[in-house]
């Protein structure tokens, strides 16, 4: 959910590369409102939307009832942090930028900088979830990166990514809108990545949608615009791409790689 680590291999091992690039400063920050910046919402809150939404992914992702050791990558505002503990998980998160680790651990979480995922003993967690931050990664880094969340996993474990949709036109304006995107991902790539990272099986498909919880009126407007989404992209594999399971309307992609 927040920013994204950049990776290398080196000798001595997996490296972070990320904290003296100056456009990952405060100014991000405060651009992307978390922490209540510009009007925000406060760290750690979440959203009846957010909780809908959260709910669904990890259902998706086959969280089970039992509670689960949780590494989020990327917490940004901690929205995701603050759904898994009310669920009664152990949850424990990342971030590249030192304000908002400070923000966090202020508001009672634990959290610690990006390179924390070096130093964790192999085998520490049932599920890493990192929101929006594989494509802030350069393509040439992003199999260290996932090899580094394999090494992470107990076996059986999942990793769950979102990252906008390289396989569709309607993503193009997301992507381009942050100037730390570096990588556009389509799910053919994604698969690449997964296979090279040893994952065992990857399931992918458009980001949940939530229908009713915003507002009513966003709950009428999705009763007409999934079923015509579904329309669209029908149209689309059978002109451009026919046999081809692709989703061109999703706007942001949800792999889930199984250790």
């Amino acid at each position: 959910m927040g920013l994204g680590e950049c990776w290398f291999a080196a000798e001595r091992g997996l490296l972070l590369c990320l904290g003296s690039n100056k456009i990952f400063d405060d100014n991000y920050v405060t651009w992307k409102s978390w922490g209540g910046a510009n009007n925000g919402a406060a760290c750690g809150h979440s959203s009846a939307y957010e909780k809908s939404y959260f709910a669904k992914l990890l259902q998706l992702a086959g969280a089970s009832d039992c509670p689960l050791n949780i590494l989020e990558i990327g917490f940004g505002n901690g929205g995701l942090m603050a759904y898994c503990k009310s669920e009664g998980h152990s949850v424990v998160g990342t971030e590249a930028n030192s304000q908002l680790v400070t923000m966090a651990q202020s508001n009672g979480y634990e959290v610690f900088s990006a390179d924390f995922i070096e130093t964790v003993a192999p085998a520490s967690f049932d599920m890493i979830v990192a929101l929006d931050v594989i494509e802030h990664i350069e393509p040439a880094h992003t199999v260290s990166f996932l090899q580094a969340c394999h090494r992470a996993l107990k076996t059986g474990g999942r990793l769950v990514l979102r990252f906008p949709n390289g396989d569709s036109p309607f993503s193009a304006s997301n992507f381009n809108a942050d100037v730390t995107h570096l990588n556009w991902i389509s799910a053919d790539k994604m698969r690449y990545y997964a296979q090279m990272s040893s994952f065992s099986s990857m399931k992918i498909q458009g980001t949940p949608q939530i229908i009713l919880t915003k507002s009513v009126p966003h709950g009428l407007y999705n009763l007409f615009n999934l079923p015509a989404k579904w329309l669209l992209n029908a149209m689309y594999r059978l002109l451009f791409y026919p046999g081809r399971p692709l989703n061109f309307v999703a706007i942001d992609l949800v792999a889930i790689l199984k250790k």
